[in-house]
């Protein structure tokens, strides 16, 4: 289940990080005007893009938020709080709205983090706690 959550998460990241992509290209070259043919061709209607069984794919309307992304997710929760708190939730966000860069984040679950001992991550300074959250996100798109 926790495999399926992340691969679930990582196609969503995938497909938010490619619409982006492609609406932020420069237009292609205009193509080489041929004659019209004698009669007019209707191209067949497009079928509805399929996405894998259990995930819904809708094209973000707005920013790229990982934090919002996460929170609908409900199982990301820790992370979550380490994002805003170390405020590298701020830093992804305008990379990934100001550059074609992208990223890609490996976003442990809750239950990952309940693996560790009770008070670790409160252990942690705050350079500690920065560095954990970077660890999990490269910042290109893989």
């Amino acid at each position: 289940m926790k495999q399926q959550s992340l691969f679930s998460f990582s196609l969503l990241l995938l497909f938010l990080h490619c619409s982006t992509e492609i609406f932020a290209q420069a237009p292609a070259a205009a193509p080489v005007i041929q004659p019209p043919p004698a009669a007019p061709v209707k191209a067949p209607p497009a079928p509805p893009a399929q996405a894998p069984s259990g995930v819904q794919v809708q094209p973000a309307p707005g920013p790229l938020d990982v934090v919002k992304i996460l929170g609908k997710a409900s199982h990301f929760t820790v992370f979550v709080r380490l994002l805003k708190a170390t405020q590298v939730d701020t830093e992804l966000f305008l990379q990934l709205n100001n550059t074609n860069n992208g990223a890609t984040i490996f976003v442990p679950t809750d239950g990952a983090f309940s693996g560790l001992k009770v008070g670790t991550l409160n252990s942690l300074s705050d350079g500690e706690k920065i560095e954990l959250v970077k660890f999990h996100i490269v910042p290109t798109f893989i």
